[in-house]
């Protein structure tokens, strides 16, 4: 956990043994955010990417459902709903 020692790091001392000035800490969270902006591009383009893969399968998903033989039990007959087993 980077994230959990920097911040321990930034906000405490290790029995006075390490002490961060301010002006080192605010640049090593200066450091740490740049870093997640950096990254978010790449992650706008793989959400992007995901969602036009996601309509693409829910699209092609409903076509197949819609084709008769593709609901077996039915006979290809949609008129006739579901009926409960009797028994």
């Amino acid at each position: 956990m980077q994230d959990s020692s920097f911040m321990n790091d930034l906000l405490l001392s290790v029995r006075g043994e390490k002490q961060i000035s301010k002006g080192q800490g605010w640049a090593q969270a200066d450091v740490q955010l740049r870093r997640r902006h950096n990254l978010i591009p790449s992650l706008m383009a793989t959400v992007t990417g995901l969602r036009g893969h996601e309509r693409n399968l829910q699209t092609e998903l409903a076509e197949i459902r819609a084709q008769p033989a593709a609901t077996p039990g039915r006979g290809g007959n949609r008129s006739q709903g579901h009926r409960p087993h009797e028994g």
